[in-house]
């Protein structure tokens, strides 16, 4: 507590200024396994925050979640969990149901979930997170840049919900495809997360040749960085404290980033009216598995495969049918899965049949994908 004395002089034990403070010591002990130490440090915090700025601050709603992470973490989910509704109930007053943020709670309380096996309040409070990403990147079709770990993190979260959703459907097997279908919409966009700069890179060089696309593409970015710039503002806006807040001003910001939105909109709708081979090139709205399928020729298959450092997930998919297998990535369980898929095949040849769905295509597109990164079995 030594760093902290000084602005406790300085400042006044209650002053905001002293509970950043505190919180980036409890980060500090956090990263180095001291949970104990932590712990009360996330508190004080949250309790000066609460007295200086009011309970239903941004601030109080970070301080929270910090909190709960730490619970989290540590198997306290009776603990995180109520401090993480608080804070998504702070959020979702301060910035409304569709913020970004919003979506950042919600993906933490789906975790929560996931960790307890619950598998049903894990699956809405993820499906909310990823309706709110969609939207939100369909808005701004890749020009809404994240930084590196962003985009990882909410591939991550498309992970996720693909596993709440697998988790569901094995014991709501009358729900199985419906969910499998959820879940391949996901894949997607996990996956397209991490391709999100190479698509803006690729859309660039489609609009080159066309003055009026060229404009088109130019009003949007100009509107996702007028959105950004007045979030900015909204966010520093209500975070003033109670007494010193321009209510005027934070009403004028909501307005102005409700008309923004509009506008993304609209120039959404005159791309894909307009030039509909870029506005499909680069939406980021997922296929859905029955359109896939209507694309596929009869004797064409499709394999799309989402992989984490200890799991993953393939789906094998025809015009007439489809289905969705967990896979293991560890070099044995791999090893095991492809003799099974060895001995298959060729009881299939003996039988003169084919197949073209089901665990073969399955078991190789986990090959595939297995092949394209170190070996962590």
């Amino acid at each position: 507590m030594g760093s902290v004395a000084p602005w406790h002089k300085a400042l006044g034990a209650n002053h905001p200024d002293v509970a950043l403070t505190l919180n980036n010591l409890a980060v500090l002990y956090r990263t180095q396994g001291c949970y104990a130490d932590a712990a009360p440090l996330y508190k004080r915090g949250l309790t000066i925050r609460e007295s200086a700025l009011g309970t239903n601050h941004p601030e109080v709603a970070t301080s929270l979640h910090n909190l709960a992470d730490l619970y989290g973490s540590q198997g306290r989910y009776t603990e995180a969990e109520p401090l993480n509704k608080r804070s998504l109930v702070i959020r979702e007053t301060v910035l409304g149901a569709n913020h970004p943020h919003i979506a950042v709670s919600l993906r933490d309380l789906g975790l929560l979930e996931m960790r307890q096996m619950h598998w049903p309040q894990a699956h809405d409070y993820l499906q909310r997170a990823a309706v709110i990403q969609v939207n939100r990147d369909v808005a701004a079709a890749g020009d809404d840049q994240k930084s590196g770990e962003g985009e990882r993190e909410q591939r991550f979260a498309f992970f996720n919900f693909a596993e709440s959703l697998w988790e569901l459907g094995q014991t709501k097997l009358g729900r199985r495809d419906e969910l499998m279908a959820e879940a391949f919409a996901a894949a997607q966009s996990a996956e397209r997360q991490a391709a999100g700069a190479a698509l803006t890179q690729m859309a660039a060089r489609f609009g080159a040749g066309s003055a009026a696309l060229a404009q088109r593409v130019r009003e949007r970015q100009d509107a996702v960085r007028t959105w950004q710039d007045l979030d900015k503002k909204l966010i520093a806006a209500i975070s003033a404290p109670a007494g010193k807040r321009n209510e005027g001003e934070t009403a004028g910001l909501r307005k102005a980033l409700e008309d923004t939105d509009q506008q993304l909109a609209d120039v959404a709708a005159r791309l894909a009216a307009d030039f509909p081979q870029f506005s499909e090139l680069t939406s980021p709205k997922p296929l859905t598995l029955a359109a896939a399928q209507r694309l596929l020729a009869p004797e064409e298959a499709l394999v799309v495969f989402l992989m984490e450092v200890d799991k993953g997930f393939v789906w094998a998919v025809s015009r007439e049918e489809a289905d969705w297998h967990r896979v293991p990535t560890g070099s044995k369980a791999l090893g095991a899965r492809v003799a099974a898929l060895r001995q298959g095949l060729g009881s299939r040849r003996d039988r003169g049949t084919q197949s073209r769905t089901g665990l073969g295509i399955t078991l190789l597109a986990h090959a595939a994908a297995t092949a394209r990164r170190p070996d962590r079995g």
